[in-house]
């Protein structure tokens, strides 16, 4: 079942009466949670009817009380454990599962990981209520998560703008929709969100980023490789030197990539190497620029410079001389 199957049912009001949520990706954990208790009980109801426990802090007797009252002036009480991957005797639920209070609706937040799929309790869950396992979007489907996100928001975003997105927020959805989210505040309805929005609201600049240095570096322009390195050595906090170095490490592993396989069309690079439409010539173009052991030869300078800016064989050296130095070699 996916989440949109999920929500779907929720809507449609046919609930179960326990929903067992985990995996790793806790974004849909915490909306399809949220989409359950705010669909059950009223605003009016949750002092009495809606009761959240903390793993950590709970202890498992106390929520099956809970669980086996009746709910006040309500049809229905929702009761939600937070961090269940935290509670101790989470198999002591097997009893309850075996007999379940109809007016009460049993949500399990279990994040970082998925309930072993072998103990008896899981396989009660499964069962008797739904099981929904969150699984960590790949990288090339956060775009499509960004454009339908605020698609549903009203509002559309160019594909540089996207990629950028993706480029600099990773794959932490919470960490995404809450950027969007603050971007999107100062935007009017309808609004098409370009380059120009994300350097004013989020403070990534267009020209002098990681990412602009990582272009410079694949097409061999070293007049603008190492200007956009004088940017980010004088803005050290918004741009340190590990984040630096792994995201010019992805860049050459994308080449790397793409020399071992095949062309393809702009809009098909992206799900066969990573390659973003907008950067297709310039990965063309470093294909002719570097050889394989060329780029291998750059794998071994990345590990070197990392290792020195943790302290291997390095004393002295500040991190932004080891930047120049590292761009200086893999440029010659």
């Amino acid at each position: 079942m996916t989440h949109v199957d999920l929500i779907k049912d929720i809507q449609a009001k046919k609930l179960a009466p326990v929903y067992l949520l985990h995996g790793a990706e806790s974004y849909y954990i915490d909306k399809i949670s949220e989409y359950i208790e705010n669909t059950v009980v009223t605003e009016e109801e949750r002092s009495f009817n809606h009761s959240v426990f903390y793993g950590k802090d709970s202890n498992v007797q106390d929520i099956l009380d809970t669980c086996r009252r009746f709910p006040m002036f309500a049809n229905k009480q929702v009761v939600t454990i937070r961090e269940a991957n935290h509670l101790k005797g989470l198999e002591n639920f097997e009893s309850y599962l075996n007999h379940l209070v109809p007016s009460t609706i049993l949500i399990i937040c279990y994040k970082g990981g998925t309930l072993d799929k072998r103990k008896k309790v899981y396989k009660l869950l499964q069962d008797k209520g739904v099981v929904f396992e969150s699984t960590e979007l790949k990288e090339n489907e956060i775009p499509l998560f960004i454009e339908n996100y605020l698609k549903r928001k009203n509002f559309s975003v160019e594909s540089k703008a996207n990629n950028l997105l993706v480029d600099y927020l990773g794959t932490d959805l919470n960490k995404i929709t809450n950027e969007l989210d603050k971007l999107i505040i100062n935007l009017q309805p309808g609004a098409k969100i370009t380059v120009k929005e994300i350097e004013e609201n989020i403070g990534i600049s267009k020209d002098h980023n990681v990412w602009e240095l990582q272009s410079a570096l694949l097409i061999k322009d070293s007049s603008k490789a190492f200007k956009i390195l004088h940017y980010l050595n004088q803005n050290p906090k918004t741009n340190p030197f590990v984040l630096t170095i792994s995201n010019l490490h992805s860049g050459f592993v994308k080449l790397y990539h793409f020399m071992h396989g095949q062309d393809a069309k702009d809009w098909d690079l992206f799900r066969m190497y990573g390659i973003h439409g907008t950067q297709a010539n310039e990965y063309r173009k470093a294909k002719t620029l570097y050889t394989k052991q060329d780029v291998e030869n750059i794998f071994g300078i990345f590990l070197e410079y990392d290792l020195r800016s943790k302290g291997l064989h390095n004393v002295e050296t500040p991190t932004e001389q080891l930047l120049r130095e590292m761009l200086y070699r893999i440029l010659n």
